[in-house]
């Protein structure tokens, strides 16, 4: 892959990696403010901000279904990447420094060889 190809994976990984983080905040504001997590989904995936990624992973999020399609170990990879490339182009990247962080919180809690859904435990435990 030449270097456009492989900033254009990061920039895709990072904009993934924000539609997650955001999905992963909603349902578990919603879960802790008493909602039915399974209908919250359901109006997030069908309102304005549905996505792929909420159909893709929101079940999996709900079910603490952590199989691994996205390792927690290359997803830490990636976002150290990003957050290099940020650097290296003086773009700011607010969102993936926090992304970063709660991927780091997952891989020392020993989430390394889970899928990456597995950081919505780390905001459950906040």
């Amino acid at each position: 892959m030449d270097a456009s190809g492989a900033r254009t994976k990061l920039v895709v990984n990072l904009v993934l990696a924000g539609n997650r983080l955001a999905l992963a905040e909603g349902l578990v504001l919603g879960e802790k403010a008493g909602l039915d997590p399974a209908n919250l989904l359901k109006v997030l995936q069908d309102g304005a901000s549905g996505s792929k990624t909420m159909v893709d992973k929101g079940p999996k999020m709900l079910a603490a279904d952590y199989a691994t399609q996205s390792l927690i170990s290359n997803v830490l990879k990636d976002s150290r990447l990003m957050l290099e490339q940020g650097q290296k182009f003086g773009a700011p990247l607010l969102v993936t420094g926090l992304w970063s962080q709660l991927i780091q919180a997952a891989y020392e809690k020993g989430y390394g060889e889970k899928d990456v859904t597995v950081f919505i435990e780390i905001l459950r435990d906040m």
